[in-house]
């Protein structure tokens, strides 16, 4: 999976019945600097299919209200589906009492009421690619971490540390702390 940083496209998939509402996002994400649609759809169930061949969409834009699978369920399709999925969705909806019940799954960044304006839509996907991008510091400081770990020079210094730390605990079984600390060899 591509992993965002600043100077990656964040790719993003709408997924929404109505063609309006998806034309509109769709001309957003299009003069919006480091967006691209990769998808418009308005089948949930053709979504996720789209989703575990497509693992690069970084962010999803969500109908709530949809005939055949609402977006909660769509939520709950990815979440218990493929976790190497991580995209971040922002949901749409025309009803604000929905907004709530969006905040229980983790990958919501946030709801945008229908109709919406481009004000809104910015806040919502800069909010987005922050947690991109600190999703991305974390992977490669855990990639850096993986190179460490696997550095024979860093390998070699554990195992002489461990070492010098097993004679240090076999001297204090054998002397105690006092006998260490107040010996006369020093």
């Amino acid at each position: 999976m591509l992993t965002p940083n600043p100077s990656t496209i964040v790719k993003c998939l709408i997924l929404d019945d109505q063609p309006a509402s998806s034309r509109i996002l769709s001309q957003y994400i299009d003069r919006t600097e480091g967006l691209q649609v990769s998808s418009t759809m308005s089948d949930g169930l053709a979504a996720f299919d789209y989703l575990q061949a497509h693992p690069e969409i970084h962010l999803i834009f969500l109908d709530v209200e949809m005939p055949s699978l609402s977006g909660f369920d769509f939520l709950t399709m990815l979440d218990q589906g493929n976790s190497n999925l991580l995209s971040l969705v922002i949901l749409t909806t025309g009803h604000t009492e929905y907004a709530t019940h969006g905040y229980q799954f983790d990958r919501v960044v946030g709801f945008l009421q229908k109709v919406v304006n481009y004000q809104d839509f910015l806040v919502m996907v800069q909010k987005a690619q922050r947690m991109l991008s600190r999703y991305a510091e974390v992977t490669v400081s855990k990639a850096h971490q993986a190179d460490l770990i696997s550095n024979p020079l860093l390998q070699e210094d554990y195992r002489h540390l461990k070492s010098e730390r097993d004679m240090l605990l076999k001297a204090l079984q054998v002397h105690g702390k006092r006998g260490i600390h107040y010996s006369e060899d020093r």
